[in-house]
């Protein structure tokens, strides 16, 4: 705690940056989910050369070639395609007027939604969070609004093209509200200030509600599961004297569960910069991500792809520093080891300093 706050005293100006980064980047993807490319003629003039209907579904309407096209879903540079500004334009008018209608005929209940979701992005920014599967919960809020300002400017396109108004019946309803009884404010009802009290008092709960739980991955179920792979016959006798001298010398060992555990061959990998750890690196190496004792997606290099490794196995991870796995046990259950893969550098003369290897043939 002391580190965190002499920290952030210290570096206020990359704090804000850090924040002001993901903050944009989360509420630019809540807006680029709307088109923002149209390729008709581009893909009209091409069929009258190839004459494939296939290919013009591809070139105009596929959502794989769109995707594959435009750069906002791989490594965006921050630049907008020339062919995106006018439809980013057309998407920024018809959000602001749907925005405007809402805020016209409700008020503050129209806009609440919008406070909602700047209070989610901005608790995600402070905690580094943003882009990607983070803004899936409040994505939605540009969609109804995006929908709400089409709807009501294709109805003012309509009224002034044909001159009536193609929603007489609604002005009889709107007339017919006029003469109900004026409904109190929402704000000054003791009712809401009740009810937002008490969502305040369960939210408050969640926490006391998490440590209800039991811990799965206690120091004592750690021990065991070590105590019964030392006395299996999956290791030899040097791997396990090699073992029981690295946790003798003060080396990490941590229980837990292993979600998502890739392969990954040299020179391959999926999208991502350097940094992540699915990009295609010169080695092979196995990944995976671990919660328990320790919460963290880790790289081990491997020679061989491991012959088992269940996604949620309960694993015993042997960690050097700067998160380099040494080795990593996989169970069956707490007291049946499956399996143990080595370091691909192991056998070698530091067992905390493993170097990963430069070059694969």
């Amino acid at each position: 705690m002391e580190q965190a706050i002499s920290y952030i005293i210290g570096n206020p100006h990359q704090l804000v940056s850090n924040f002001m980064a993901h903050y944009l980047n989360s509420q630019l993807q809540t807006i680029l989910i709307m088109p923002s490319s149209f390729r008709a003629i581009e893909s009209l003039t091409s069929f009258l050369g190839h004459r494939s209907i296939s290919t013009l579904w591809e070139d105009c309407c596929s959502l794989d070639d769109y995707v594959h096209r435009m750069p906002y879903w791989h490594k965006w540079d921050s630049r907008f395609p020339s062919q995106s500004v006018l439809p980013l334009i057309i998407n920024s008018i018809i959000l602001a007027t749907g925005v405007h209608v809402t805020w016209k005929r409700h008020r503050l209940i129209g806009i609440v939604p919008i406070f909602y979701c700047i209070t989610y992005l901005v608790f995600n920014s402070i905690f580094r969070n943003s882009g990607g599967r983070y803004v899936l919960p409040v994505d939605w809020i540009v969609v109804v609004y995006f929908s709400i300002g089409l709807a009501h400017i294709t109805i003012c396109l309509i009224n002034s093209f044909t001159r009536t108004n193609v929603f007489e019946s609604q002005m009889v309803i709107q007339n017919q509200s006029c003469l109900l009884p004026k409904s109190k404010s929402l704000l000054r009802s003791p009712k809401f200030y009740t009810v937002l009290i008490i969502i305040l008092l369960l939210s408050s709960t969640i926490p006391l509600v998490e440590r209800s739980f039991p811990r799965l991955y206690t120091e004592s179920r750690k021990q065991e599961m070590l105590k019964t792979l030392f006395q299996s016959d999956l290791l030899s006798d040097p791997q396990r004297q090699d073992l029981q001298s690295f946790i003798a010398q003060g080396g990490s060992v941590f229980a837990g569960r292993a979600l998502y555990p890739q392969y990954f061959k040299a020179n391959a990998g999926g999208i991502g910069d350097r940094s992540s750890l699915q990009s295609p690196k010169p080695y092979s190496r196995l990944i995976f991500y671990l919660t328990g004792q320790y919460n963290s997606a880790l790289l081990m290099p491997i020679k061989e792809k491991p012959s088992t490794f269940p996604n949620a196995s309960d694993v015993i991870v042997f960690m050097c520093p700067q998160e380099e796995v040494l080795a990593v046990a996989v169970y069956k259950a707490p007291k049946s080891p499956q399996a143990i893969w080595m370091n691909s550098s192991y056998p070698s003369d530091s067992l905390c300093l493993i170097p990963l290897p430069e070059t694969e043939e």
